[in-house]
């Protein structure tokens, strides 16, 4: 049985590819607006965003910025053992995280 791609063994996330199609959408949906406003709404500098999205000097998005930026575009990761996709969170998704966060309170 051939394992896949994502399940073997030393198999890393795509961390930059990842970030780099966030930023993507970010961009579609922000449109006028430059990346160094993306930059301040992640908290962070307009050379990280282009070093994160492009793994530039070995730079490797850390975990927090790509949740951010899911937030920042409404989006999710899906992560399966064959591959790894890019998904908008629906809205029924995010109500009921939301709601088991206030409940949790």
């Amino acid at each position: 049985m051939k394992v896949p791609a994502y399940a073997m063994r030393d198999a890393e996330l795509p961390r930059n590819a990842i970030f780099a199609k966030l930023r993507d959408i970010w961009k579609l949906g922000n449109p006028g607006k430059r990346f160094s406003d993306l930059a301040e709404a992640m908290d962070a500098t307009p050379q990280q965003i282009s070093q994160w999205s492009t793994g530039s000097d070995n730079r490797v998005p850390p975990d927090w910025a790509i949740s951010r930026l899911c937030f920042l575009t409404g989006r999710s990761i899906v992560w399966k053992p064959d591959c790894i996709q890019v998904v908008e969170t629906s809205l029924s998704f995010h109500e009921a995280r939301v709601g088991r966060q206030v409940a949790d309170a």
